[in-house]
């Protein structure tokens, strides 16, 4: 049963093009310290150049992002996970998982929610769980695209909305044109 895989290109840095080495939060050593950790990216497509630029990414351990989770109201937790339990068959994910030829770029290939292919999308994100320098297999990897990331955006309280904008202003210098596209949907978090 194959549980975990070598980290793909995709969940590099884009900066470094390397692996990521820290916390984004608390600067752990992400890669020695044997704990778990999550890598966020987002990305905006340009179908008339085949081409996508990264807007934003970082790897935060999960002790941190439980303390964010912490900082979001219950009922934009509630709400959230309501909707993956409804979209998405999270049982089927896990067993698919443990099958030997998982195909990990297939699972990146298209949003989770909506079953867009990448092809199709002008904005996504991807996500995924890591421990030193492997992906762990389960619900994870995924990837999102804008349509579902939209539909989460409306279920989150304007309390959730400004802890997210408060985390974006604090980590990401984003251009205004960038900053407007990807803060009126949600950083991942959950």
């Amino acid at each position: 049963m194959k549980h975990h895989t070598d980290i793909p290109q995709l969940f590099h840095s884009h900066e470094s093009d390397s692996l990521f080495t820290n916390c984004l939060c608390c600067d752990e050593p992400i890669l020695e310290s044997g704990h778990e950790y999550v890598i966020e990216k987002a990305y905006t497509s340009y179908s008339d150049y085949k081409v996508s630029d990264t807007v934003f990414e970082y790897a935060m351990c999960l002790d941190c992002l439980v303390q964010l989770q912490g900082q979001m109201s219950k009922t934009s937790l509630r709400r959230v996970e309501a909707y993956f339990e409804q979209h998405v068959d999270i049982n089927e994910r896990i067993q698919s998982a443990s099958e030997e030829d998982v195909d990990v770029n297939d699972r990146l290939s298209y949003c989770m929610v909506k079953g867009t292919h990448i092809r199709e999308l002008s904005e996504y994100q991807v996500f995924g769980l890591f421990r030193a320098n492997q992906m762990l297999l389960g619900p994870f990897p995924y990837m999102i695209g804008g349509a579902a990331m939209d539909e989460i955006a409306q279920l989150l309280s304007n309390e959730t909305l400004g802890e997210i904008d408060g985390f974006m202003d604090s980590h990401f210098g984003l251009p205004p044109e960038l900053r407007k596209l990807f803060l009126d949907k949600p950083v991942l978090l959950i």
